[in-house]
């Protein structure tokens, strides 16, 4: 009975963006403004910073690994180990009869960690290189007299 006593709906035109009108497809609906955080986790104090998006991201990256990708201005290739220091790591461990794991338990690092390193894939880091070092007694980097 509700049915029966219900308007019927008029179409309209088309409500997509093909439906040629320009102001759909403009962006002045977009808002450019800076963001703004709150650090303080009670909203009583009334203290927040903004921040624009670029700075926030570069400050979150300032203090990691990733500060001289952070602030390249063009895409280079990342430095990876080298083929002779991976060689290096390969026989050192082979030397000591430890397998990719058992050294990786050592080190207190992931396999994926270690199989990097060997095949060449890593991006040096010295604190693996040291770690490296001390568990395989042997010298890994600088110049090795034959």
């Amino acid at each position: 009975a509700r049915l029966a006593s219900a308007k019927p709906v008029e179409a309209g035109p088309p409500s997509s963006w093909r439906a040629g009108r320009a102001e759909q497809a403009s962006l002045e609906h977009q808002d450019w403004e800076n963001v703004s955080w709150n650090y303080n986790s009670a909203p009583a104090t009334g203290a927040s910073s903004t921040v624009t998006r670029a700075a926030a991201s570069s400050h979150k990256l300032s203090h990691g690994k990733f500060v001289a990708l952070d602030e390249a201005t063009e895409a280079n290739r990342v430095t990876t180990v080298s083929r002779d220091l991976s060689m290096r790591i390969q026989r050192a461990r082979m030397a000591r009869g430890l397998k990719q794991s058992e050294l990786a338990k050592m080190i207190f690092e992931r396999t994926e960690v270690v199989n990097k390193y060997e095949s060449g894939k890593a991006v040096p880091d010295n604190q693996v290189l040291g770690k490296l070092e001390r568990a395989l007694r042997a010298k890994l980097r600088g110049k090795i007299e034959k």
